[in-house]
């Protein structure tokens, strides 16, 4: 999690805080904060805090409890002094707005009121504002170590100073919160401090709840200082900023809706800290509401190995719950787990599929596995594994592609759609490395490269640029992290960011302009070190790379690109978006560089109208690396990626060549999603040798267009591009390629002398099903001109020939014999391998690192960094077999 927090501010009359208790000699309770409650809930806890002998106070974005638990040191053990309560009504605050946080409060009515002891008191509620240095102090929970869905079992607290807001705003999703006060130093454990207080007798088998109660102080920030700080949020008048340490965000796992108690009085309770929970085993959970109104909650994780994937649903409803795949047109056909518990008790469970729309029927064979299914007075929470392929023609895949998640629920025990309650949503599932795994350096410094107050013009399409410095340093750092920074309102208007990275070389203009206009300067620079784009979020680079800067070598000036759709021309839209950088000095082993593939954009790039699929290819190679460079280019170890096209794209796929034959498809998306463009890891670091030759195919759909689509600059233009995140770095930007326009207009029956007779020949082309596959194949036959650009504006050209692309044949299905998968389970049981149907009369076998395949007599070595390599000939899949060298 990481520890950005937002306190809501009170302004209520409260009650008074009862007197705490010596701490008992048992290990049944040793201390406790009476005002505390813990509140037991799924997906996570939350902190409630007693203001009255039967309501409690917690932050709105908290689900309903299961249990609410009064008087607890350790939620993970039951104490002889503890009260435990359900409750009769919940009340948020009217204007709790789920998105940004907005007043995010919320009343929890008990059952019956409180007995108030020792253990268990209430505690009074601000009245007036903080003013500055007011000391304050944040309690809440911790885990000394997490295990899924267990509470927490330490008590911890921190104290410190309030402080100004620019120190705090827009920490977090640059969220503007109403009614807020900001805390993001990180809560620290009792053991952490001269006056802790830990259990050391705790049994590792009890952990089941948050390992600490944890203390936090702060201080209170002037407004005026938050305000300049953080000029693209709003800073209002009953907003508080306390204890954030200018340019860190370090990671922490505490519950959350923590209270704020200043001078004895309650002031604030925290709204957010965000972040999923670690798995005992080091992994780490993902998560996702699926709706719009947060009632639907999924969590999930995977065996990549085992191919098998677990799921946790819980929704709102004391009904069916059910969950599963479908595709990106009709919700006919997709596969839906079902699962709810009767009104007598009784679990019901199904796998089951959309015949159409609105009906549902049972699958023939039963492939996921229930784990665990319970309904309290608020959710129905359903737990299942399956395989990512079963055997089932109704169940769909799980691929490392998008996948449309469909999730549907009902107010009884009838499973029967309502499009009311039918949600999908567009998930890259299988995403292998998680943030919270990753190392956030304890130096870590923010940076901004942003666009201040500029008016988006009243356009369509604006591509606005402007020249910043990078981080001005005395020595070497790495960047690490890079996240959006985007302005609340304007979020659905920036279609784009780029950050380029300038040679030190270069004379560039000042102030903000049109990239692609009159002004030729405001295109300088080509070569990518940062890309965001439409659905994306942070990311992080892997503990070994960052992007170097700091050095005689490393670039000083960058172009901040900004691609704005403004398509409804709304008047007096001001936008201060950009890119957040998160860099340190505590160095990564390799410099990391970013190389964009693809279709050059314009002018050689077209998609003909009402085609139900259309190919487009981009060819790069790499043997004139090394003259670019104007060095010796070392093997490029690519460990991440992002694909992008415009609004008309299907999938994307680019794929490697060596010695004129496929080695593999570094990576694809053949579900991709417009408003999902994330940066997506590798499951393992593909190697580019110099010489390999590089192809991106993109497919499109224009059924709903009759006219051409050109490639361009416009969401309604279209591009083809993917950007390959690898290191070490090179001075080379981008390699891209387009086809011979005029061979192209050849083969169509247009007669043309030059490119752009060629392009203007394509309107002319009465475009039928026929005349759409000839061009395609035309496209992909005519010779490829390739560019290759440095970061020094050097531009060379070469040219080369498309290359067949052999498809990757699925894998064996997985056939469901009814046991039950268990975590320990390589091969999980319940599950077989039944045979794969491939391509050819071959087979294809998986080896270990540093092995030697034979093939048709040529050995050729399996790369210690390519460990599930699988080497593709001639479009049949051959036997794999170890040198003899190397032995079994």
């Amino acid at each position: 999690m990481k520890c950005c927090v937002f306190f809501m501010l009170m302004s209520m009359a409260g009650v008074i805080l009862a007197e705490e208790s010596n701490p008992e000699k048992t290990n049944e309770v040793d201390f406790t904060i009476p005002y505390m409650v813990y509140l037991q809930s799924f997906p996570e806890p939350c902190v409630g805090t007693l203001i009255h002998p039967q309501w409690v106070l917690t932050a709105a974005h908290c689900p309903s409890p299961i249990k609410i638990r009064l008087g607890t040191y350790q939620p993970n053990i039951k104490n002889k002094h503890e009260q435990t309560q359900s409750y009769s009504m919940t009340v948020p605050y009217p204007d709790f707005n789920s998105e940004y946080l907005n007043d995010d409060l919320m009343m929890i009515k008990l059952s019956e009121a409180a007995k108030i002891t020792t253990q268990v008191g209430t505690i009074a509620i601000a009245m007036e504002p903080l003013s500055l240095n007011e000391s304050c102090f944040i309690p809440t929970w911790t885990w000394s170590k997490y295990k899924n869905l267990s509470d927490p079992d330490i008590l911890t607290w921190i104290n410190q100073y309030t402080r100004p807001y620019y120190e705090c705003q827009n920490m977090h999703d640059e969220r503007t919160a109403v009614n807020t006060m900001c805390v993001g130093q990180p809560l620290k454990t009792l053991s952490d401090t001269k006056d802790a207080f830990t259990r050391s007798d705790l049994p590792e088998k009890n952990y089941k709840d948050p390992d600490s109660l944890q203390n936090v102080n702060i201080s209170v920030i002037s407004k005026g200082e938050c305000r300049r700080a953080y000029e693209n949020i709003r800073i209002r008048d009953n907003m508080m900023c306390v204890g954030i340490v200018p340019g860190r965000r370090l990671p922490c796992k505490e519950v959350t809706a923590a209270p704020a108690v200043c001078n004895g009085i309650l002031q604030g309770i925290l709204t957010f800290a965000d972040g999923p929970s670690p798995l005992s085993d080091g992994r780490t959970l993902r998560v996702r509401f699926l709706d719009p109104s947060n009632a639907v909650f999924l969590r999930w994780d995977f065996d990549f190995e085992a191919e098998i994937i677990t799921f946790e649903l819980q929704v709102r409803t004391a009904g069916w719950v059910g969950l599963g795949v479908t595709n990106r047109y009709s919700r006919a056909g997709g596969d839906l787990v079902v699962g709810g518990v009767s009104p007598d008790g009784n679990v019901y469970f199904s796998d089951q599929h959309l015949v159409d729309e609105d009906t549902l029927e049972e699958d023939g064979s039963q492939d996921a596995e229930l784990q665990g299914l319970t309904e309290d007075a608020v959710y129905t929470t359903m737990r299942f594994s399956r395989p990512f392929r079963s055997c089932d023609p109704h169940d769909q895949d799980i691929t490392s592609d998008t996948v449309r998640v469909l999730a549907a629920y009902g107010l009884d025990d009838t499973p029967k759609i309502d499009r009311e309650r039918t949600f999908v949503k567009s998930i890259f599932l299988l995403q292998i490395v998680h943030p919270d795994d990753l190392d956030a350096p304890e130096d870590t410094i923010i940076h901004d490269l942003e666009i201040t107050d500029f008016l988006i013009p009243e356009d369509d399409t604006t591509y606005a640029c402007t020249f910043l410095p990078l981080p001005i340093v005395s020595k070497k750092h790495h960047i690490y992290k890079f996240e959006p920074k985007l302005v609340q309102h304007n979020e659905t208007i920036v279609h784009h960011i780029l950050v380029y990275a300038c040679g030190n070389a270069s004379t560039l203009p000042t102030g903000i302009s049109d990239c692609y206009g009159a002004d030729p300067a405001f295109s300088l620079c080509s070569q990518v070190i940062v890309g965001w784009a439409v659905g994306g979020a942070s990311y992080q680079f892997p503990d070994d790379v960052g992007i170097s800067i700091g050095t005689p070598l490393d670039p000083q000036w960058i172009r901040l690109e900004i691609h704005y759709s403004n398509f409804h021309n709304l008047p007096g839209l001001y936008d201060s978006s950009g890119i957040r950088v998160y860099y340190t000095t505590h160095l990564r082993k390799f410099d990391m560089g970013i190389l964009q593939l693809g279709v050059f954009t314009f002018p050689i790039h077209f998609i003909p109208p009402s085609a139900e699929s259309f190919r487009s290819y981009g060819l790069c190679k790499t043997e004139k690396f090394e003259e670019m460079n104007r060095a010796p280019v070392a093997d490029i170890q690519v460990f991440g990626y992002l694909l992008h096209t415009h609004l008309a794209g299907r999938a994307l796929q680019a794929v490697q060549y060596r010695n004129g034959t496929q080695l593999r498809v570094i990576c694809k998306d053949d579900a991709y999603d417009f408003n999902l463009q994330e940066t997506r890891d590798l499951p393992y670091r593909v190697v580019i040798k110099p010489g390999d030759e590089l192809l991106v195919e993109c497919r499109y759909q224009t059924l709903d267009r009759d006219s051409l689509t050109f490639g361009g600059p416009s969401t309604i233009n279209e591009m083809c591009l993917v950007f390959l995140f690898y290191y070490p770095r090179n001075n080379v930007s981008s390699c891209q390629g387009y086809p011979d326009i005029i061979y192209v207009a050849h083969e169509l029956g247009e007669e043309v002398s030059d490119s752009m007779e060629g392009m203007m020949a394509m309107s002319n082309v009465e475009w039928t099903p026929e005349s759409i596959k000839k061009a395609e194949n035309a496209c992909k036959e005519a010779q490829q001109t390739v560019i290759i650009k440095t970061i020094d504006e050097l531009v060379e050209n070469t040219t080369g020939w498309i290359r067949d692309i052999n498809p990757t044949p699925r894998g064996p299905c997985l056939e469901s014999s009814g046991g039950k998968v268990e975590s320990q389970d390589k091969t999980p049981a319940g599950f077989r391998a039944a045979p794969g149907v491939l391509s050819g009369s071959s087979s294809a076998t998986l080896r270990k690192p540093n092995d030697t395949l034979q093939i048709d007599g040529l050995s050729v070595e399996v790369e210690k960094d390519d460990p599930y390599f699988l080497l593709e000939h001639l479009g049949t899949w051959v036997s794999a077999t170890p040198h003899p060298s190397v032995g079994p």
